[in-house]
């Protein structure tokens, strides 16, 4: 196993349009916050940086439920937010961000 190879931060900044609302974690200003800390210790230096490409419905259909997926898209809200489950909510800026799965 080559242990040499640097471990990869993907991201964007579509990441930093995730905003959940007020008093909610998952916010811009946090990911901004953990990237500033990231490039203040010199850490980013030591990580292979990419950006994050979009991608398909059906590239997140490898990963997820169909249904899910169609559901996330057909409910995308034209203004404001729509809640998806208890635990998830969807705002329009949003739709960039998921097309950019699994990035900080």
């Amino acid at each position: 196993m080559d242990l040499t190879r640097p471990t990869a931060y993907i991201t964007h900044p579509d990441c930093l349009r995730h905003e959940m609302g007020a008093g909610h974690p998952e916010c811009p200003e946090r990911l901004g916050s953990v990237n500033e800390q990231m490039r203040a210790s010199g850490m980013l230096d030591e990580l292979r940086c990419l950006e994050a490409p979009l991608a398909a419905a059906a590239d997140l259909k490898r990963v997820h439920r169909a249904a899910y997926v169609d559901l996330i898209f057909e409910n995308a809200p034209t203004a404001g937010y729509v809640q998806l489950d208890p635990d998830t909510a969807m705002l329009l800026k949003m739709q960039k961000p998921i097309e950019r799965p699994g990035v900080a």
